[in-house]
């Protein structure tokens, strides 16, 4: 049950991400309901002894994080063979469904219900211009929807003898997972809090070293 409502919650953040949000604020508070929901999922499939697929949401998340990256730099823009009319109708259901999903944050009941379903039409029709300007620019198309490889596709990648290692850190765990040519494991980590304090004491311990003020490294080691 938890693993569907984990789905549902990716399946909209993924939709909410085509509104390209006007907001700072929402968007900032949207990025960090994405990556919750993508966390939960990952720990449900983790439970399940579904490494494999929690690594593939793993790889989904990472890129989408580059792909909002992307976009909201300028650099995945959709070429000439669109209409300007077509792009200028996805600019403005872009600020409708900012608008409106700004508005909904600081709602409740029926109110919020409501701008939830005004949300949605927005959504379907967003998606319906989407998918013409993917048909009209197929280079625009391969870039903005890539298709997520499996743990088997990466590891046909892989030379023989390298090893891919992929972390994932969440608020209760983190996992790694080590893809090779011919292997494929995964691990439980600690919480992000506690490897960052690691990471962070690895890093002045470094530092230390460069300038010439002691070798040790603790942080390392743990």
């Amino acid at each position: 049950e938890a693993r569907g409502h984990a789905e549902q919650a990716v399946a909209r953040a993924e939709e909410l991400r085509q509104t390209g949000f006007v907001s700072p604020d929402l968007r900032a508070a949207f990025m960090a309901t994405q990556r919750r929901a993508y966390s939960l999922l990952i720990d449900s499939l983790m439970d399940r002894h579904d490494d494999r697929t929690a690594l593939e949401v793993s790889e989904r998340a990472r890129a989408r994080s580059l792909l909002d990256v992307l976009f909201s730099g300028g650099v995945v823009q959709a070429g000439n063979a669109v209409p300007a009319a077509l792009l200028e109708r996805r600019r403005s259901l872009r600020q409708r469904l900012s608008a409106k999903a700004d508005q909904e944050l600081k709602q409740a009941g029926e109110k919020a219900d409501l701008l939830g379903r005004e949300m949605g039409t927005l959504l379907a029709e967003l998606d319906g211009v989407e998918a013409e300007i993917r048909r009209l620019d197929p280079h625009y198309a391969a870039v903005s929807a890539p298709p997520v490889l499996s743990a088997e596709e990466i590891s046909k990648l892989l030379d023989p003898g390298t090893l891919l290692l992929e972390y994932s850190l969440g608020e209760d765990r983190s996992y790694l997972w080590a893809v090779g040519n011919d292997s494929f494991r995964s691990f439980e980590l600690p919480p992000e809090r506690e490897i960052e304090k690691l990471a962070r004491r690895l890093h002045e311990e470094l530092s230390a070293v460069e300038v010439g003020a002691g070798r040790r490294q603790d942080a390392a080691a743990s």
